[in-house]
């Protein structure tokens, strides 16, 4: 399942993947330390405009 969604993104232009651990997504959702690192990787990795 993994394997086929990597090929479509990378079929669709997309070059890098990001996993987040869990205390970076708790940080995030806290607007803890490290939570504009965060949002500025989501960000600058969406596909809509902001």
């Amino acid at each position: 399942m993994i394997l086929i969604e990597i090929k479509k993104m990378r079929k669709a232009g997309i070059m890098s993947i990001y996993v987040f651990d869990s205390s970076a997504l708790i940080a995030f959702f806290n607007d803890e330390e490290g939570a504009d690192n965060v949002e500025k990787i989501l960000l600058q990795n969406s596909n809509t405009p902001s």
